[in-house]
């Protein structure tokens, strides 16, 4: 999920995102597919944090700070919550049995645009 972070801020790589949305839509287990938008989630929090002046000390993925504060000084507040709420919205429409593969497409590019 870092690699989607990067992307999004750091490099504009559609192309990784496009990878990293295989990767997620690859993940049979609904269980497992959920955790990984967590630790998306996780992260999106973590840099916004930074971004808005937290300490370091006080993030969740503290192993990564190097690299979520470089994303974090690319990063704004309007932009961290429109990626929040997508991947929200895309919780809801799994619940209706949403085809992972469309949805996790649709989350990249939809948060690339954002």
């Amino acid at each position: 999920m870092l690699a989607v972070l990067k992307a999004l801020t750091l490099t504009g790589d559609r192309v990784q995102l496009l990878r990293s949305s295989e990767e997620l839509a690859a993940i049979k287990d609904r269980g497992e597919y959920e955790q990984s938008l967590d630790v998306l989630e996780s992260m999106i929090r973590d840099a916004w944090a930074l971004a808005l002046g937290r300490l370091a000390e006080s993030i969740i993925n503290y192993d990564l700070k190097k690299d979520l504060t470089e994303i974090a000084a690319e990063l704004n507040s309007k932009r961290a919550a429109s990626w929040l709420t997508e991947i929200e919205e895309l919780r809801g429409a799994l619940e209706v049995n949403l085809n992972r593969k469309i949805a996790s497409d649709g989350l990249m590019m939809k948060m690339a645009s954002a």
